[in-house]
């Protein structure tokens, strides 16, 4: 079967707007192209599709169809099925903007149907496809101008030539500040935002302005969601970023166009100057990738019809935890820190009883299978921590291999992704105990003051209410958690902080406040259990002694249960060290060098496992190894915690005979 094929100004050349304009202009038209040649997913089986315009209603399909790639591309193929969905709601589209390269990783892989690419295929990646057996149709879809943008507020650039971008963004670049491109701009920090590595804007964008695809700065905020960068930028007087000029026109009152001299004068990126070529060099071609699996099961007509309605179609388009028996029982506690003049000494007995002739009597029905699936509980769990450290220890090794582990724990630099790789874990490791040690301040004062109050001070019906819902508040996902850090709090952190340095639009500081609310019903839970369970006798012993309620609960309760307290506190910090997707939101990827302030930005330990993890890094590649070597440092961090934490409660434990 031909295909088309497509022209040097693509498949939808003149007028790339916002994605309502999508939905007005493109129609059904961009639907079928980009979602009828997967029709094979939907299970059709009908000759020849309806064409958009007829008034014959289109046969009912269900099924799935899943696209994934480039962030640019993602809102052309989201208006793409919400039109289809009008026509097909029984279809299932599911639109993921994991990045060009990672969608690539998904196609090659065979997990997806349509990956949307905001560059060309690399040999690498048609290699891979090749191996897996994935044929497929290339299918330019429209020219995008690759856009430039600061904050509304800077009044000074209007303009950027290619050599001040280069100077900006180029490997190792120590431009910080405006006044360092051109002497005549403000001295106003400089904060830069731009497309992660798996992203093909980044490749595209570091060719062009670099002079050679993935050399880069590092120390910028790095992500696969230009809407990230949009609001970042949005966020910062002396913000920069470049991503997708979508982007910029669904958000142009945030934000301000820079005009790029690419040798011929200043242009300014937009619809027209995007397809006559005159917006260089940061004009692109956009891709979409059809698996030619979807192809060879689509009805052939069909297919032809639309693919030849659209090449028609190419001028009119958009972008878009008991005693033993005999034995006394006696409860015994010694005050650590009693009041002055107070001395509580308790101590009750009871005459130890005989022993019964205890004799195991036949076994119920079922207690045997009861005892069996017990037993496979335990083996499965150890099976898995066997399992995690087996996964863990040996690319670890491999890793250490070929990187000393002397500089992994003492370079400061951490560039495994980039052209300048370096492999030190410092930076990574000071982000995570900043984002930790901060959530402790918050969450331990925090969630044992309510403990004191749930344990000592509210009435039980006002107990039975509150307990509820503090534990609720443990399950409300993390992601949400980081939401509100980004969108909420931290814009009112920036507007309140005093004058001087601000935080960045993505920052440590943030982050761990919003951990440490996160982790409060965790401590202020398990340590009113704690507290609970002391005996009353001890708080009657002292308030005979004319103690007062704050004297009993600070001096007497809390050191009763204080090895309780110790594990609370021990977990949530174990949660706060383990959490993934607050960081990410909240505090970024930028890896760097070691953040000297929690008002910076910067990945921990967790978010760069979980960035680079959903990447298209080669298996067998030193960078991939990266991710086992920070998750083996990380298991072991916790696990000495958890050591520490063992040791500690042991010491603290009181014990009742």
């Amino acid at each position: 079967m031909a295909i088309p094929a497509p022209s040097s100004t693509g498949l939808f050349a003149e007028d790339i707007k916002v994605i309502k304009t999508v939905r007005g202009r493109v129609g059904a038209g961009f639907a079928a192209l980009v979602l009828g040649l997967s029709l094979a997913a939907c299970g059709s089986d009908n000759p020849d599709p309806v064409d958009a315009g007829s008034s014959e209603a289109p046969e009912q399909l269900t099924g799935a169809v899943k696209v994934d790639g480039s962030s640019t591309v993602g809102p052309l193929s989201k208006a793409a099925a919400d039109i289809y969905a009008e026509e097909q709601s029984k279809v299932n589209v599911t639109v993921g903007t994991s990045g060009t390269g990672g969608g690539f990783k998904k196609f090659c892989a065979g997990e997806t149907d349509i990956s949307d690419a905001s560059r060309p295929i690399k040999d690498t990646e048609k290699a891979e496809c090749q191996k897996n057996g994935i044929k497929y149709v290339e299918l330019i879809v429209a020219n995008d101008a690759l856009t430039v943008a600061v904050n509304t507020q800077n009044t000074w650039v209007d303009c950027l030539t290619v050599a001040q971008l280069k100077k900006i963004w180029e490997p190792n670049s120590k431009v910080n500040n405006w006044n360092q491109v051109d002497p005549s701009f403000p001295s106003e920090p400089m904060k830069l935002f731009g497309a992660g590595t798996d992203s093909g804007t980044f490749d595209y964008f570091t060719a062009e302005i670099n002079g050679e695809e993935g050399a880069s700065r590092t120390d910028y905020t790095p992500t696969e969601d230009d809407n990230v960068s949009v609001q970042g930028v949005a966020g910062s007087k002396g913000g920069l970023g470049y991503f997708g000029f979508t982007y910029y026109e669904e958000n142009a009152s945030k934000l301000k166009l820079v005009k790029v001299d690419g040798g011929s004068g200043c242009v300014e990126p937009s619809v027209a100057t995007a397809q006559n070529g005159t917006y260089k060099p940061l004009s692109r071609p956009l891709f979409i990738y059809v698996s030619g699996k979807s192809i060879a099961q689509a009805p052939g007509q069909g297919l032809r019809r639309l693919l030849h309605r659209e090449h028609r179609r190419r001028r009119h388009g958009g972008e878009v935890r008991a005693a033993d028996p005999g034995t006394e029982v006696h409860a015994r506690h010694r005050v650590r820190h009693p009041p002055e003049g107070l001395t509580v000494a308790v101590h009750t007995a009871r005459p130890s009883v005989p022993a019964a002739d205890v004799r195991r009597g036949r076994s119920r029905p079922g207690e045997r299978l009861i005892e069996t699936l017990l037993v496979i509980a335990a083996i499965v769990s150890i099976a898995t921590t066997v399992g995690i450290l087996a996964s863990l220890l040996i690319p670890t090794v491999e890793f250490f291999g070929e990187v000393s582990i002397v500089e992994f724990f003492t370079e400061t630099m951490w560039t495994p992704l980039f052209a300048d790789k370096h492999y030190g874990v410092l930076p990574l490791l000071v982000a995570t105990l900043w984002v930790t040690a901060i959530a402790i301040v918050i969450a331990v004062p925090l969630g044992i003051g309510a403990a004191i109050y749930l344990s000592e001070y509210a009435h039980s019906r006002t107990r039975n209410v509150l307990k509820p819902v503090l534990e609720i508040l443990a399950g409300i996902p993390t992601v949400v958690y980081g939401f509100f850090a980004l969108t909420f709090l931290n814009p009112i952190l920036m507007d309140w902080w005093p004058t001087g340095t601000k935080p960045e639009f993505q920052n440590l500081l943030v982050a761990g406040i919003v951990m440490g609310i996160m982790i409060v019903p965790t401590v202020a839970s398990l340590s009113e259990d704690a507290m609970s369970a002391v005996p009353r006798a001890l708080r009657e012993g002292a308030y005979a002694l004319a103690s007062t309620k704050m004297q009993v609960s600070t001096r007497v309760v809390v050191p009763a249960a204080l090895s309780g307290i110790v594990a609370a506190i021990v977990l949530g910090v174990s949660r706060a060290l383990g959490e993934t997707m607050i960081v990410t939101i909240a505090a970024g990827l930028k890896t760097a060098s070691a953040p000297t302030s929690p008002l910076q930005g910067a990945a921990t330990m967790t978010s760069y496992i979980a960035g680079a993890g959903q990447g298209d890094l080669p298996v067998d590649s030193l960078e991939y190894l990266t991710i086992f070597a920070v998750g083996a440092t990380l298991f072991a961090f916790t696990f000495a915690l958890n050591a520490l934490s063992i040791r500690m409660v042991r010491k603290f434990r009181e014990v009742y005979e």
